[in-house]
């Protein structure tokens, strides 16, 4: 019969103990991806001009530095806009310059942590910017699809002109406030995408991200939509967000923002006297960057039928 020897069998044990301890010390934990890999986003990576998805950041920098905050928000698994998102993110030189240098510039990827009282822009687009003040005032914004397609209106040359109209604006901010009051938008019952009531799948948008539970920007919109339909509020009316200047007549050159290429005959603009050749520059006493801040106005009008 085999003897035991539970001494042997003690010492074994300790060893093995050890050597369990010295591995668990030893072993590195599994770090965590980080954003820009979990969700692909290579026209990003490398590019060190960028804050990345950190809005509070962006605010500290600028409130340090004086300049402007330019943030861009990016659906990166959409195919649309791919090819603008490219040249502002990474290759266009001049673009390069201005968020390196004049700007802090921010690129925002998901919208699950975003302020949406503070940022307020059409959420069905595919690329979207906004320009604002360390304080919280909005400068403007730029972004705009059509029928035509969602880069239709997008184009480095009006981008680069709507950035240095919003330095101009920056360089002479106490002037220039009154006339940024209403960009900003009213207050939201709710400060993020995950506090609103009519957004689905809650639970997959609370797990951390990845490039298929982002919140995207339409994901918004959808929950408005459910909502108002939720209570009984819902209009056909509500689906026409942010409509082109073409509804009031008026033709805007996408390549410079501001210069009326066309005036449609017998349009309201065309009642109101307005040329082509002529820059649109304030209207209802907000000013105007971009084509993106007409529709910013438009938007808000009230619903009268006329």
């Amino acid at each position: 019969m085999t003897t035991i020897n539970s001494h042997w069998i003690m010492q074994r044990i300790c060893k093995l103990g050890i050597l369990f301890n010295i591995l668990v010390i030893v072993t590195p934990a599994i770090a965590v991806p980080s954003l820009i890999d979990r969700i692909k986003d290579e026209h990003a990576r490398g590019q060190e001009q960028w804050i990345y998805n950190d809005f509070e950041k962006a605010v500290s920098e600028a409130k340090l530095s004086g300049k402007p905050i330019f943030v861009t928000f990016r659906c990166v698994p959409c195919e649309a806009c791919e090819s603008f998102d490219a040249e502002v993110a990474k290759n266009n030189e001049r673009i390069k310059e201005l968020t390196e240098k004049k700007f802090i510039s921010l690129r925002q990827v998901e919208m699950k942590g975003v302020n949406l009282s503070q940022f307020q822009f059409d959420y069905d687009l595919n690329w979207a910017a906004m320009f604002i003040n360390s304080d919280g005032t909005v400068y403007g914004r730029y972004g705009t699809q059509s029928a035509d397609g969602p880069d239709a209106y997008n184009s480095v040359e009006s981008l680069e002109k709507t950035m240095k109209r919003v330095l101009a604006v920056h360089a002479n901010y106490s002037a220039y406030k009154k006339f940024l009051v209403d960009k900003r938008g009213k207050p939201k019952p709710y400060k993020t995408a995950l506090e609103m009531a009519g957004l689905e799948q809650k639970e997959k948008y609370e797990q951390l991200t990845e490039r298929k539970n982002c919140i995207h920007c339409h994901n918004i919109h959808d929950a408005e939509n459910n909502y108002l339909e939720l209570t009984g509020k819902w209009s056909n009316e509500i689906l026409w967000r942010y409509p082109l200047p073409d509804n009031i007549g008026l033709k805007i050159d996408p390549k410079d923002g501001l210069r009326i290429s066309e005036v449609i005959s017998g349009s309201p603009a065309a009642k109101a006297g307005l040329r082509a050749g002529q820059s649109i520059t304030y209207i209802n006493n907000q000013i105007i960057l971009s084509i993106a801040d007409i529709q910013w106005v438009l938007h808000n009008l009230p619903n009268t039928g006329t």
